[in-house]
């Protein structure tokens, strides 16, 4: 089934772009870069407000994030696709 792998949760975009920065699970990210911004620009179910890159030191992505706002916090996870 295709589903969102959480990355990071906060109730303010900043403390989400903090959150996403300290993750370490794909790599050490030294930044964010945010590549579309909109209504629904993503891919998931869930009606993503931004897509953005977390960038290691080198400039390399490490991951691509939908960002999307639910309840009043704010979401970034990881879509996987899957091929049946």
């Amino acid at each position: 089934m295709s589903r969102y792998e959480p990355v990071a949760e906060a109730a303010t975009w900043q403390g989400l772009r903090d959150a996403m920065v300290k993750d370490d699970e794909r790599g050490r990210v030294a930044s964010l870069r945010t590549r579309d911004r909109g209504e629904d620009v993503g891919v998931g179910d869930e009606d993503a407000v931004r897509v953005v890159d977390l960038v290691s030191r080198n400039g390399r992505r490490l991951a691509q994030v939908e960002v999307w706002r639910t309840d009043g916090r704010w979401h970034a996870g990881e879509w996987s696709q899957c091929i049946d």
